[in-house]
């Protein structure tokens, strides 16, 4: 093996995130939601820190099929993927990070893309793809797989119960909106929904969203995107 594969190998291990699992809630609305939420959550959201400091814009690419519900996604130019663990009794979704990695990428990290979108007939060579190549390669094996761009405006949310963010999203020239949370015991999150008056609102994550919603402009949508089901578990990837 060269010294150059062998740089590459060791690079890629070095971009593997913690694989640590994490309990999320998120929703979409197309409404603000400053219109819609409880007193304490409007209070954070209609905030100094909010409209002016600590926000992140970024433009995102999504990698969205029926296939799979997993999460794919580049991000300032690197690969990102997540895996979803578990839904649990009360709608909780658990998110494990499989793969962060900056451009280009090839081996172990090409096949993890493939497999957490469901496509099984790609074959892995020692040839490393940058972001066109992917997409190009990604549309070879699935013409089915919808490529979807976004852009991110996104604010930190830090309340007594909890953490989050809210996200204006611009998709195809049309504006939503998303508020999640997370935590790492499900129970404490639901408790902090329930806080928060949010246990009503519809639990979906974004590739459930974009299947819904992106890229269909003849539909009507409603308020809030609908839930997509997904498994009670999910095998390994």
């Amino acid at each position: 093996m060269s010294f150059n594969t062998d740089q590459n190998r060791i690079a890629e291990q070095r971009q593997t995130p913690p694989s640590v699992a994490r309990w999320e809630w998120r929703t979409f609305s197309a409404l603000p939601f400053p219109t819609i939420v409880g007193a304490e959550l409007l209070d954070a959201l209609t905030s100094q820190s909010i409209r002016e400091g600590n926000a992140l814009t970024s433009h995102e690419r999504y990698f969205v099929t029926a296939r799979s519900p997993h999460n794919v996604k580049v991000r300032a130019n690197r690969l990102q993927v997540k895996r979803l663990v578990l839904v649990n009794r009360t709608g909780l979704q658990q998110w494990r990070p499989l793969l962060d990695a900056a451009f280009p990428i090839g081996g172990v990290r090409l096949r993890t893309f493939y497999t957490a979108l469901g496509i099984t007939r790609a074959s892995v060579s020692a040839r490393r793809y940058d972001q066109d190549d992917l997409l190009e390669s990604a549309l070879l094996c699935d013409p089915t797989l919808r490529i979807i761009d976004i852009t991110k405006h996104r604010a930190p949310i830090r309340l007594q119960h909890g953490v989050g963010e809210h996200v204006t999203l611009t998709i195809s020239g049309r504006q939503w909106y998303s508020l999640a949370f997370e935590h790492d015991d499900p129970v404490q999150l639901r408790v902090a929904l329930q806080r928060l008056g949010l246990t009503s609102f519809p639990n979906t994550s974004y590739p459930a969203f974009l299947m819904r919603t992106a890229g269909s402009p003849r539909s009507t949508p409603s308020t809030f995107a609908d839930v997509v089901p997904f498994p009670t578990n999910m095998e390994a990837l």
